[in-house]
This record gives structure tokens, C-alpha cells and sequence, in this order.
């Protein structure tokens, strides 16, 4: 059996390809490990390692869903017989590979991306598009109608009420009212965060953990951030989160993204999951290490316990990496 340094070379795989990196613009740096990103939820499509993905996969190259019928079952039957052969897939996903492996930088026409992200995602401030919506920023976003939808109807997971739904009814009320006003008064003052933590996670934002909170803006701004200096700290406490960790500047990403050879580990780990779903054999560590370091400056041990973890932490911020620092195609 093929192993898999020779799958990849077979494919084209070559170091040197990378060098290319060394010396491109954060701007087209940072295109290329979304790019990255996009072809990484491709493969776990392909090998099924997520359901969501997998689905996506078979869309987006061989079901047009234009002619999909109204009937459920047909369509999973549609679904079922567009499902290609192994060999074919392989094939399919082999092609892809050798694409990419052909220069190292996936795709020659970023303009469209620029102009998204331009237009969209690096603004710093967004105004109001609708009439009586107010202007918000990435992480202060005024309560919208959308997100109590997230709340109102739900049960929360913990406190005095959960039995109930988080918005009481007007019988509830009545009712404790009548029977019961201490709790009435617990269930009225305990804190969204606090009791419907998971609905702070999922939330309409797009955030890590949404909070919502009341402020008297007719205070100065010396006053309301001098309270909420206080409190941040303590709430994450309350709500058992971890401080943020001091934000490493561009320049310390961008060094290690190079240092590391993370464009080419990415690429090899996607392609190692390709291998291990044909051949049923996973690629160890030191394998992937003597590829991407090939001088000997990181073993297996060293990928697993540094540069990993590094990939791992900077994965979920790639698409946000432009707006995070404000970064422009000229830069």
C-alpha cells in the first residue's frame, strides 16, 4: 500500500511550492487560509465526518438542487442515487488535491472576496440600514426584536423556574401572584445569563457568548465605563468564562503562520484525512512533521504540543482576521 509521503507527492505535493508565502500580502495571506478553511468543510463533507458538510458536499457537485421535486421521499431517493461510487469520488477529491498542490495558492482572482469583505465585514461602525434600527459595532449590538425570539417561548436550563417558560404569562403571574409572590420575585430578578446560559452561546449576533444588559446612556461615558470596568470581570466569573487572552498583533500571527509552515500543514491534514478514509490507516504526527519540517526543526511530539494548538486557536478567527485588524488588499 502507498504510503501516504508518497500519496502526496504523487498528488504534488512539494514544500518548496510554499515559499511563495514568505513574501505575500497579509491581504492575499489571509485569503489564502480561508481558502483553506472552505476546502477543509469540503473534505469533511467527503469523508462524512459531518453530517451538515456532507450534505453540502453533495449539492454543491453533484445534485442541482434547482431540479429537486416538492416530495420528500423523492428527494431522498434523488439524494441516495446521485451518491457516487467510491472511484468516482476518489477520483473527484484526488483532482482537487492536485489542484491545489499544483502552485500552493488556491485560486488567482481575489478581487470578489476583497470586495465582500470591504463592503461587509472590515467595518468598523454599522449604521442603521432600516428605519428605527440603531448603529452597533462586532461586539455592541443594541437588543433587536430577533434576538427575544431566541428567548421569550424558552425554558431556562437552571434557577427557580424552570418549568416555566423565561417570558411568564400573564396567568403565571397572576397565579404567583396570588400564591406564591416570593417566588414571583425570584423568577422576575434572576438574570438571563445566569439561568439560560446555552441561549447566551447560540445567539442571533454571531458572538461567543452574548449578554444582554440595560444602561442608562443618558449617563456620561467616564460613569458607564467606569462601571462596567467593574463588573466584566466579576460576570465572567458569575458565569464561570474564561478571561479573554491578550490579542496577539498581526504581526505575531502572521511570523508564526509562516514559522510554522501552517498553510502546507493545513493542506497535508486535510489531505491525511482523505488518505485515512481510503485506506483505513491514519497518518501518524511524526509522518506529517518530517514533511512540513523536513530539516528536523519540529518531530511529531513538538507538531502535537505547539504548532497544532496554534492552528487550532487561530481557526475560528480566519474569517474574521481581516476586520479583527483591520486589514485592506494594499496592506
Amino acid at each position: 500500500m502507498i504510503s501516504f509521503k508518497n500519496f502526496a507527492e504523487a498528488l504534488g505535493f512539494n514544500l518548496g511550492k510554499y515559499e511563495v508565502f514568505t513574501d505575500m500580502s497579509d491581504f492575499e495571506l489571509i485569503t489564502q487560509l480561508m481558502r483553506r478553511e472552505d476546502y477543509n468543510r469540503f473534505i469533511k463533507g467527503f469523508v462524512v465526518e459531518d453530517e451538515e458538510h456532507f450534505m453540502a458536499y453533495l449539492y454543491e457537485n453533484f445534485i442541482d438542487v434547482r431540479s429537486l421535486p416538492e416530495d420528500e421521499n423523492e428527494v431522498k431517493d434523488i439524494i441516495n442515487s446521485k451518491i457516487p461510487s467510491i472511484e468516482t469520488e476518489i477520483a473527484f477529491v484526488s483532482s482537487r488535491f492536485r489542484k491545489i498542490f499544483a502552485s500552493s495558492v488556491i485560486g488567482d482572482d481575489i478581487g470578489a472576496d476583497y470586495s465582500f469583505y470591504e463592503k461587509n465585514i472590515r467595518k468598523e461602525l454599522y449604521k442603521g440600514f432600516f428605519s428605527h434600527m440603531l448603529s452597533s459595532t462586532r461586539t455592541v449590538v443594541p437588543l433587536r426584536r430577533i434576538m427575544l425570539e431566541n428567548y421569550v417561548w424558552k425554558k431556562p436550563s437552571s434557577g427557580a423556574g424552570t418549568e416555566r417558560t423565561l417570558l411568564l404569562s400573564s396567568e403565571d403571574v397572576d397565579y404567583l401572584s396570588e400564591h406564591d409572590d416570593e417566588l414571583l420575585f425570584t423568577l422576575a430578578n434572576e438574570s438571563l445569563s445566569a439561568v439560560a446560559p446555552e441561549l447566551m452561546k447560540y445567539n442571533s449576533e454571531g458572538f461567543s457568548y452574548a449578554m444582554h444588559l440595560s444602561l442608562d446612556i443618558t449617563k456620561t461615558d467616564d460613569e458607564i465605563l467606569s462601571d462596567l470596568k467593574k463588573l466584566l470581570p466579576i460576570w465572567r466569573k458569575e458565569l464561570n468564562l474564561e478571561e479573554p487572552e491578550p490579542k496577539r498583533t498581526w504581526g505575531y500571527l502572521r511570523e508564526r503562520i509562516i514559522k510554522y509552515n501552517i498553510i502546507p500543514l493545513m493542506d497535508l491534514l486535510m489531505l491525511a484525512k482523505f488518505y485515512t478514509f481510503g485506506t483505513k490507516r491514519r497518518v501518524p504526527k511524526r509522518v506529517l512533521a518530517s514533511m512540513i519540517y523536513p530539516n528536523g526543526e519540529r518531530d511529531g511530539f513538538g507538531l502535537e504540543q505547539t504548532v497544532i494548538p496554534f492552528l487550532e486557536k487561530i481557526r475560528p478567527k480566519i474569517y474574521k482576521l481581516l476586520s479583527e485588524y483591520k486589514i485592506n488588499k494594499e496592506k
